[in-house]
């Protein structure tokens, strides 16, 4: 009997230990929350302004490829706690085409975007009508959301690129993809 209520005793103990233990590193937890917003700028000459340089047709390329880096350390207090980051999560990851000039009718295809060793295939567009209608696009894959977080917490930086083709003919076209990466860093300072 007297083996028991010291057994049970022990076991209480260690309950009690273990909830402290979880309630202080909860104390010691906090989040700091960042929406970064990373933008490319495409510009994509027309066959008039290549032509113009003395290229000819077989070396006109509709085609561009931009990139840009995102540093966490921006943030002062993600900065100042680099080295305690527990978790980072990707709340929303969405962006939209700015800046457009180019004819009505052009259209972005074959466009994918690379967020560190991330590849994502982005729906053809329209790019007039996307930047009239201010239209916001999420990328929603949650697995490919928790590498880019991952990466991030890994690296501290974050290389966004691009690559795609437009069917602008003899016009340029130039535009912006800007990004939103809504995140949350959870820092446990001990």
């Amino acid at each position: 009997m007297k083996n028991q209520i010291n057994a049970l005793l022990l076991a209480l103990t260690l309950i009690v230990s273990f909830t402290s233990c979880d309630q202080a590193d909860e104390l010691t937890e906090f989040d700091v929350t960042e929406t970064f917003d990373p933008s490319l700028s495409i510009d994509v000459p027309g066959s008039d302004a290549v032509a113009k340089i003395g290229a000819t047709k077989e070396e006109i390329s509709n085609d561009w490829n931009a990139s840009t880096t995102i540093d966490i350390s921006d943030n002062d207090e993600i900065n100042d706690n680099l080295k305690y980051i527990e978790k980072v999560k990707i709340n929303s990851l969405d962006y939209k085409i700015t800046n457009y000039s180019g004819p009505d009718n052009t259209a972005a295809s074959n466009v994918t975007v690379t967020l560190g060793d991330v590849e994502i295939a982005l729906e053809d567009v329209i790019l007039k009508s996307a930047y009239d209608a201010g239209k916001l696009f999420s990328i929603e894959d949650p697995e490919k959301l928790n590498a880019i977080a991952n990466k991030l917490k890994q690296d501290k930086k974050l290389t966004i690129s691009s690559k795609g083709t437009v069917n602008n003919g003899t016009s340029d076209v130039d535009f912006e993809i800007q990004f939103y990466i809504k995140t949350t860093f959870t820092i446990d300072a001990i």
